[in-house]
C-alpha cells in the first residue's frame, strides 16, 4: 500500500470529491468521468512523495545518523548507551544494525578501531599501550587479541611489516 498525505493538495481532494459524487449519481456515462477522474488523481499522486518514501527516507537518516555516531564515539560507546542516545531498545538496536549493515555492532567496533590502529602505527611513535589505550580498551591484550584474529599478526609486527613496506 502507498499511503499519501493530502492536506495540502487540494486539487487532489476535489478529484476524490468528485470520483465519490460522480459514483453515487450514476449519471450516464459515469463510468467514463471515473474512469478520466482517476488517471487525472494518478497523475497528480505521482508528483507527490508517499509517506512510505518519507518514512524510507527517514530511516536511511537514522541508520547514517547511527553509524556516524559509532565512529564519531567508537572509544567509548556501547550498544546500550547508542540504544539510550538514539531512543531505541537495545535490541532491536542490534538487530536493526546487523540487518542493515550485515555487521554486528561490536564487529563495527572492532573494525573501526583495527583500522585507526593501523594508522598510529604506521604513522607515529606512540607505544602499543598508549594506542591502546588511546582506542577505548582497557588492556593492551584487547588490541594484541584483535590484531591476531583479524591480521593474523601482532601490533608489533604490523608496525614492523608496515615500516619495510614503506
Amino acid at each position: 500500500f502507498l499511503v499519501f498525505d493530502l492536506k495540502e493538495h487540494a486539487i487532489i481532494n476535489q478529484l476524490l470529491f468528485l470520483m465519490i459524487h460522480k459514483f453515487y449519481l450514476k449519471e450516464i456515462f459515469y463510468h467514463r468521468s471515473l474512469s478520466l477522474l482517476l488517471g487525472s488523481c494518478l497523475l497528480e499522486l505521482a508528483a507527490i512523495p508517499s509517506l512510505n518514501e518519507l518514512s524510507l527516507t527517514s530511516q536511511r537518516n537514522d541508520l547514517a545518523a547511527l553509524l556516524k555516531y559509532i565512529n564519531d564515539h567508537y572509544t567509548t560507546i556501547t550498544l546500550k548507551k547508542l540504544a539510550t542516545e538514539f531512543g531505541y531498545n537495545q535490541n532491536y538496536l542490534g538487530n536493526m544494525l546487523k540487518t542493515k549493515t550485515g555487521a554486528t555492532f561490536q564487529e563495527m567496533i572492532d573494525q573501526k578501531r583495527l583500522i585507526e590502529a593501523q594508522r598510529l602505527l604506521r604513522e607515529s611513535s606512540m607505544t602499543i599501550d598508549t594506542i591502546a589505550e588511546n582506542l577505548g580498551y582497557k588492556s593492551t591484550p584487547s588490541l594484541f587479541k584483535l590484531f591476531q584474529s583479524k591480521m593474523q599478526m601482532s601490533p608489533t609486527q604490523y608496525r614492523h611489516f608496515s615500516k619495510k613496506v614503506n
